[in-house]
């Protein structure tokens, strides 16, 4: 194994830091991974948070506290390991891919006593009361995460092998990444790396905007040799208990944006009241959900992705995704509008589903297999929740263009309650504590599958068109407009001039 300089660890371990501080995110539901504050979302002087019964300030997320404590433990030798070589040995297991299928099994029941616990809290009454008190479900929910908490060290470790192994097969190496960052002229890379390399060395770096792509590759071989077989960004993350977002929308559109993260000591009784207080007296339409990951560095990958293996495998790669486009045009512009948050998210959503399906294809084929399966053709077909979400979308904006806010708001409740009337494989309620008009605009940005979106059929007709998933990657992460614009480079291609 080559061994690398400790000065150029420090400087990629810069890098990683750099990353972390340009990166949006997270499902990802992930999230949403942005989580800046939306001017003029909330109207002035709305006392949204003291008027819903609380005193002090509220508990925020800190993207900065969680990035410490993450990282304090993480030694050189760590980052060593992932940029010195495509990982291999113990990771690679019968062993190690049945505690992963132990982990993911232990994920759900945790889940699904989770879910019972936010059904009773929602006093909904379109369910049956509870089967047992709340206090009772809060002690089950506690002993499951602990549970898992336990095994945290041992599986995040195996599948970051595993999704390195990956990335390293599918052509995302340390120095494309770099090189292409700094060509492309992330400020926030350069300034990492810059800020880096003086402390080690005492000299200060001149700009490194517009670098030569291929003689950047070419230097940092010499430097580095593994820069063209280790994966970079790493992929580093960590299981836990995502923050909880606020999403708010205008109640005359489905114009969603995360305004505020909340740490989890926040809980759905204390999520309804400040739903409660902000409609009521801001005149707007609030949904607060814990997401399903958080795009800082190390990624943040909820449990609350069940399911299976597969979905967690999405998540971790849909997060990973977030932190390498954070460094280049795309991720940069992802809070300018809408319509680029809603390219990032489901650029990162076809990224994330293929990375988790050639890692879940060669280490878990039995999930893959069901997972996979399509629905029997002797029977109905089944419900999927993504598509009823964008029939309705289609159906509510059409309501609220025509000025018909009350109807809307009485459409979306009546469709969340028949979706009540179907389950998944497992055998679980489709339950949605509430849709209203910031719910759909939150989940209106995730368009992989939206056939109803112009965005994601163009990222599905781009893919389609790109010989690799490295190729496609590499040209959407240079997007950063919708339309064509001068010095811009945008999704879709200029309309073609009448003769």
């Amino acid at each position: 194994m080559t061994r690398v300089p400790r000065a150029v660890l420090v400087v990629l371990g810069g890098a990683v830091l750099a990353l972390s501080a340009c990166a949006p995110e997270g499902e990802t539901p992930e999230g949403g991974d942005q989580t800046r504050s939306v001017a003029g979302r909330i109207p002035d002087g709305c006392d949204w948070w003291k008027g819903s019964g609380y005193e002090g300030e509220p508990p925020t997320f800190s993207e900065g506290r969680w990035l410490r404590r993450e990282l304090k433990d993480f030694g050189l030798w760590e980052l060593h390991q992932l940029l010195s070589r495509p990982p291999k040995g113990a990771s690679f297991t019968t062993d190690a891919f049945e505690r992963v299928r132990a982990y993911a099994a232990a994920a759900i029941q945790k889940n699904r006593l989770q879910r019972d616990l936010n059904q009773a809290l929602s006093e909904d009454p379109a369910l049956p009361p509870p089967a047992a008190s709340v206090a009772e479900q809060r002690a089950k929910v506690a002993t499951a995460r602990a549970a898992l908490e336990a095994q945290n060290s041992a599986v995040e470790a195996i599948l970051r092998d595993q999704l390195a192994a990956a990335l390293s097969e599918s052509g995302f190496f340390t120095a494309h990444f770099l090189c292409t960052a700094l060509h492309l002229g992330s400020a926030e890379l350069e300034s990492g790396l810059k800020n880096v390399l003086y402390r080690v060395t005492g000299k200060s770096a001149g700009s490194a905007k517009g670098v030569d792509y291929a003689g950047c590759v070419k230097v940092l071989g010499r430097v580095l040799p593994s820069s063209r077989e280790a994966a970079f960004p790493p992929p580093l993350f960590s299981f836990g208990e995502p923050p909880v977002f606020l999403f708010v929308s205008p109640r005359t559109s489905l114009d969603s944006s995360a305004v505020a993260m909340f740490d989890t000591t926040l809980d759905l009784s204390d999520s309804r009241r400040v739903e409660k207080t902000l409609e009521g007296r801001c005149d707007v339409s609030a949904y607060m959900a814990q997401v399903g990951g958080v795009a800082v560095l190390p990624t943040l990958v909820g449990y609350n992705n069940s399911g299976s293996v597969v979905p967690m495998l999405v998540t971790i790669a849909h997060e990973w995704t977030h932190v390498y486009l954070g460094a280049m045009p795309l991720g940069r512009a992802y809070g300018k509008s809408y319509d680029l948050k809603s390219v990032n998210e489901t650029v990162a959503d076809l990224v994330g589903a293929e990375l988790a399906e050639l890692m879940a294809r060669r280490h878990y084929p039995v999930e893959w297999q069901a997972y996979d399966a399509p629905a029997p053709t002797d029977q109905a077909p089944e419900f999927n929740l993504g598509k009823a979400r964008s029939d309705l979308r289609v159906q509510v904006e059409e309501l609220l263009g025509q000025g018909l806010v009350k109807e809307a708001e009485e459409t979306m409740e009546a469709e969340r309650r028949s979706w009540l009337a179907h389950t998944d494989r497992h055998g679980d309620r489709y339950w949605v504590r509430r849709v209203n008009q910031a719910y759909l605009g939150f989940y209106g940005a995730y368009a992989s599958t939206d056939g109803a979106s112009r965005i994601g059929a163009r990222l599905r007709e781009l893919r389609r068109a790109s010989s690799s998933l490295f190729a496609f990657l590499d040209r959407v992460s240079r997007i950063d407009s919708i339309e064509p614009c001068a010095g811009c480079t945008s999704l879709f291609p200029p309309a073609p001039s009448g003769r």
